[in-house]
């Protein structure tokens, strides 16, 4: 069990790890009628639009 818990652990840090290093290549796709965001700050729906 523990090793499953381990292997989890280090699932979810490089998942973590990936999503904070890949922040700078995204775009802010923002809706017109909304404010931009601060440049570190966007949110999953807005880095999701299309």
């Amino acid at each position: 069990m523990s090793t499953t818990v381990d292997r989890w652990a280090w699932l979810v840090i490089a998942a973590h790890t990936q999503l904070s290093l890949a922040r700078p290549l995204v775009a802010d796709l923002r809706h017109s009628r909304e404010r931009p965001a601060e440049p570190n700050r966007l949110t999953p729906a807005r880095v999701r639009r299309r």
